[in-house]
């Protein structure tokens, strides 16, 4: 087998960088872009499901583990999918593919965070709750 390892050193920038200078990021660049959009939606959206999960229980909370299940027992490709086709129906327009898949991860992403973040908070002691509560903090604080 020959590998001809040219072309991967004669495409090299386009590999790392698409068409950057004309303002088409491409290859590792997209992929960061895609991966820091996704993280700055997910992480505030799984905080805040958490907060809401721990804050308000009954229904609240269940709707938000059932959400959550399903999400993330979905495989991530399928997400993408869904969103590609699903999107553009319910806007009514045509979304680019960096943003469903931005979309997509931050979606899938802030499932997984709202129950890392729940399980901190589930972890504290009862006593730090009530200290905070003396101290004049809110209960949402």
């Amino acid at each position: 087998m020959n590998a001809n390892l040219a072309v991967i050193a004669d495409n090299l920038d386009y590999l790392l960088w698409g068409r950057l200078a004309e303002g088409q990021p491409g290859g590792v660049a997209l992929t960061l872009l895609m991966a820091i959009g996704a993280t700055l939606l997910a992480l505030p959206g799984g905080i805040a499901l958490a907060g809401l999960a721990w804050r308000y229980g009954g229904l609240v909370r269940r709707l938000l583990f059932l959400w959550a299940e399903i999400i993330r027992g979905i495989p991530l490709i399928f997400v993408i999918f869904w969103l590609w086709y699903l999107l553009p129906m319910l806007t009514g327009g045509d979304l680019p593919g960096a943003v469903t898949v931005t979309l997509a991860l931050a979606w899938f992403t802030a499932a997984s965070v709202m129950h890392s973040v729940l399980a901190g908070l589930q972890s504290l002691p009862k006593g730090q709750y009530e200290a905070a509560l003396t101290q004049g903090f809110a209960p949402g604080q």
